[in-house]
Order: C-alpha cells, then sequence, then structure tokens
C-alpha cells in the first residue's frame, strides 16, 4: 500500500504560491526558495513544474545544477513514485547533454551550469520554443556580472567561471515564463551579489540585502530552525577537540606550532593543519568521533528497547569532512575497517564535489 506522505511547510507555501500563478492571482513570476540544506528543496520543482504544466502556463522546465552528481537526483525527484501519487503527476524528465531537443518529448530536462556555458544558444533556442519553467539550483554560486553589481566591478580583473555562467543563464532568466531559485543560503562569501535577486540598501552604511518583497517576487523561508521543529533534518551535535601541529618546510625550518583553537592564524595556519589532517593526527581525531558516535547510539537504543542492528531514526550518525577527494577515500577505508563486515558498505558512504577546488571556496 502506498502511504501518502505530508508535505512540509514550505513546500505548502510554494504549493499556494504557485496556485496562484495558475489562476491568474498574483504577477510573480520569479518565486526565490530559501531553504536550509537538508530540507526537502528538491521536491519544490517537482510541486512547482506539475502544478504550472497542468494549468498551461509552462510547457517544459528546465533545472539547472551546479554539478553532474545531482542531475541524476533531479531526475529520480520527478520519478519518486509515492510523490508521482501524492501530488497527481505523472511528468517525465530526462537528466540531458548538449545535443538538439534536450527534453526528447518527455516534459523537461536537467542540465548543468556548465552545459548551458557549452551551448547558451542551444538552450536559447529551448525556451523560445517551449514556455518554460527555469529551476536554478544552488544560485548563490551565480554571481551577479560586473556591469549590474558594483562590488563585481570593483573586484573582477578578469571573468572568472562563476561569471561566465552567469553570462550563459542570464538570457534564459530573461526568456523564462516563471523561474524558481533555489539556494540554502542568500550571501556569498566574496560579497558579491547573486545573480537575478534584486537588492535594496541595507540598514548600515554601505550594506545591501536582498529585496524579499520586491514587485513579482514570491519569497519561501525554511529555517534550520523550522526544520527541526518539523522534524525534516536532524539535530547536530558538535563536540569541540584541540590539536596542535608542527612541520618542516622544504628548506627545513620549522614552522608552528599551531593549534586548531588558534585565534591567530597567519599564512603558515591552513596548510599546517591540512598537512596534519592527513597524517595519523586525523586517523586518531576520527577514532575519538567513531567511538563517541557508536556510544551514543548504544546508549539510546538502550533507552528506547531497541535490540542490536535494529534500525531506527534519530540514533544519530557520524559525518566526517576531509579537505580532499584521496584523504575522504581514506578516511572512509579506515571507518569500514572499524565497522562489522556485513553493515561496511551500506554504512559507510562517500560523497564528493567535483567543484574544482572546493576546499578553497
Amino acid at each position: 500500500m502506498v502511504i501518502r506522505r505530508q508535505l512540509r511547510s514550505h513546500q505548502q507555501r510554494l504549493a499556494g504560491v504557485v496556485e496562484a500563478i495558475a489562476r491568474g492571482e498574483t504577477e510573480a513570476r520569479d518565486i526565490l526558495a530559501a531553504v536550509t540544506p537538508g530540507g526537502g528543496k528538491s521536491l519544490l520543482p517537482v510541486i512547482a513544474a506539475s502544478r504550472l504544466v497542468r494549468a498551461r502556463i509552462v510547457e517544459r522546465v528546465c533545472w539547472v545544477v551546479p554539478r553532474d552528481s545531482l542531475r541524476l537526483q533531479a531526475e529520480e525527484a520527478f520519478a519518486d513514485p509515492l510523490w508521482r501519487e501524492a501530488l497527481g503527476h505523472s511528468l517525465s524528465v530526462r537528466a540531458a547533454d548538449n545535443t538538439p531537443d534536450p527534453s526528447r518529448g518527455l516534459a523537461g530536462y536537467i542540465t548543468t551550469y556548465q552545459g548551458i556555458a557549452a551551448a547558451p544558444d542551444l538552450h536559447l533556442a529551448e525556451f523560445r520554443r517551449h514556455r518554460t519553467l527555469l529551476v536554478v539550483d544552488e544560485v548563490h554560486h551565480l554571481p551577479a556580472l560586473a556591469e549590474i553589481d558594483p562590488v563585481a566591478a570593483a573586484q573582477e580583473t578578469e571573468e572568472d567561471q562563476a561569471s561566465a555562467w552567469s553570462r550563459a543563464i542570464l538570457p534564459l532568466l530573461e526568456c523564462a515564463r516563471v523561474r524558481l531559485l533555489l539556494s540554502g543560503t542568500l550571501e556569498r562569501a566574496d560579497g558579491k551579489g547573486i545573480l537575478w535577486l534584486p537588492y535594496r540598501k541595507g540598514p548600515k552604511a554601505r550594506t545591501r540585502e536582498v529585496e524579499l518583497d520586491a514587485e513579482g517576487w514570491a519569497v519561501v523561508g525554511y529555517s534550520r530552525a523550522q526544520a527541526l521543529a518539523e522534524r525534516a533534518v536532524l539535530p547536530v551535535t558538535f563536540g569541540a577537540l584541540d590539536g596542535e601541529a608542527s612541520w618542516r618546510d622544504e628548506d627545513g625550518n620549522e614552522l608552528g606550532p599551531h593549534r586548531i583553537s588558534g585565534l591567530y592564524p597567519d599564512e603558515t595556519t591552513r596548510p599546517a593543519l591540512f598537512t596534519a589532517l592527513r597524517t595519523g593526527f586525523a586517523e586518531a581525531l576520527l577514532r575519538e568521533a567513531f567511538l563517541a558516535i557508536r556510544d551514543l547510539r548504544a546508549r539510546r537504543r538502550r533507552e528506547r528497547g531497541l535490540a542490536p542492528g535494529e534500525a531506527a531514526r534519530g540514533l544519530g550518525k557520524l559525518l566526517v569532512v576531509a579537505p580532499d577527494q584521496v584523504t575522504a577515500r581514506h578516511y572512509l577505508e579506515v571507518v569500514r575497517r572499524w565497522i562489522p563486515a556485513g553493515q561496511a558498505e551500506e554504512v559507510a558512504q562517500l560523497a564528493t564535489s567535483d567543484t574544482p577546488r572546493a576546499h578553497e571556496l
């Protein structure tokens, strides 16, 4: 028997906004969904597409993601049988490359920032051929262009890759019938604005903020506090551990000691700590964390009267962040050695970023 899933509060709000667009009750054509990571963002394009296609506001959906690894996840969101039954939709989309007719007769397609930048005319032709819902995932990766953003203009010397993505995607934003922009943050680390978002002056001098009540915009917010209250995400507890690292450079000069908790890092602190995370110190730290989460899960099992190995939610999970993919794979093998053989493959999993030099961002 298929159990109907319940929509979270932000998903219900988006459904309301889209219904208002479909009925002609609002002039909004831009929807910003600021959703905390893990809060169920991937269902929002399915909700928007299913209602807008049914109302004939749009004919196609184009979902743009920042990484190739996310294309299949987006495709699966539309194919999920439980959500197809719950939302009453029969739409299918495909993870497409830059071949002609990317939708191939389906309701739309998923591509990447890089894919659009490689063939902007192909995608723009699709938008001109069909009324399109454009979904831009993790839109904060796209900086506002220098000609419209003074902060970007002051920083720009030569157009970087992210700005090239913005330049390729901007015509699609201008041509789309409805735009759904998804993000877990409304700020960029470099201080530049985010492509397409409206801004106004902030409360302090030389500051600005996203104009959440701009004309033609609808905003759907979902904070971590809301997600925790609705049990959409698990609470996370961070234990504080410290460590000290010293090393020698290529000339034999000793650098350090550096402490993780040091208040005044200098130019050698970062490489020293990254070096430490590739040594036995990291494995010792990992072992401490592994034992702590194992003890926590055992205690919660006892409190709930659960048998060893019995599946249950809320027992606690261990998330390990590595400085690079090579080290991440090493950590994975280390952790698997500590897990019973029958559980190692299904318990210990690896997620990596294919963004170049991601650890520097």
